[in-house]
């Protein structure tokens, strides 16, 4: 007698080892049948482990995230303080009726001072001085420029400073009509060129 030869069912592509359907396994567990092999079998296990975890995690998504009543002031006060583009300056040519924000000077000089080599600007502040005139006092000048910065390990920072100084001194004249600036120039640290100096 010839004994036909059965080949080995192969699981569908998407079956767990085991041979059964994930989602059968899965929909048994959550109306609470598990079988007897469901329940020994560790990749059934696994299935319905995953889908208890993946059900918790849709839950607290689910759940409203409420935000404190600090939050909103703290971030339209940084949105306002970006946007805040600082006190107007008048430019000396035009005389009072043409002035420039603080920001835009500061901003050109930060562009101009980028490209020396041996600096890293840190922080730059701008302010007027008096008028010219009776209320301002004697050497004081029409514009002072505070700066901290670093400085390269390998530069001399007193030629670093008055590079620095020339270079504020030639834009602020160039670009908006200052003569009589003072550049205050405080170096607070310093970095090899391999940090990233350049």
């Amino acid at each position: 007698m010839a004994v036909d030869q059965v080949d080995p069912v192969e699981p569908a592509p998407d079956a767990l080892p085991c041979g059964r359907d994930p989602l059968t396994v899965v929909d048994d567990a959550r109306a609470g049948r598990i079988s007897a092999h469901s329940r020994s079998c560790e990749y059934c296990q696994q299935a319905i482990d995953e889908d208890r975890l993946l059900a918790t995690v849709r839950e607290i998504e689910a759940e409203p995230v409420p935000a404190p009543d600090t939050l909103l002031p703290r971030v339209m006060a940084t949105v306002f303080a970006e946007l805040r583009p600082g006190r107007q300056i008048a430019l000396p040519a035009a005389g009072p009726s043409a002035s420039v924000t603080e920001l835009a000077i500061v901003s050109t000089l930060r562009h101009h001072l980028d490209e020396l080599p041996d600096l890293i600007v840190h922080r730059c502040r701008v302010r007027a001085g008096e008028p010219a005139g009776e209320l301002r006092p004697e050497g004081e000048p029409a514009l002072v420029v505070e700066l901290t910065a670093a400085g390269a390990y390998q530069a001399d920072l007193a030629d670093l400073a008055d590079q620095v100084r020339a270079t504020a001194h030639r834009v602020l004249r160039e670009q908006f009509g200052f003569d009589d600036v003072r550049v205050d120039v405080e170096f607070v640290d310093l970095f090899t060129l391999a940090d990233g100096g350049d």
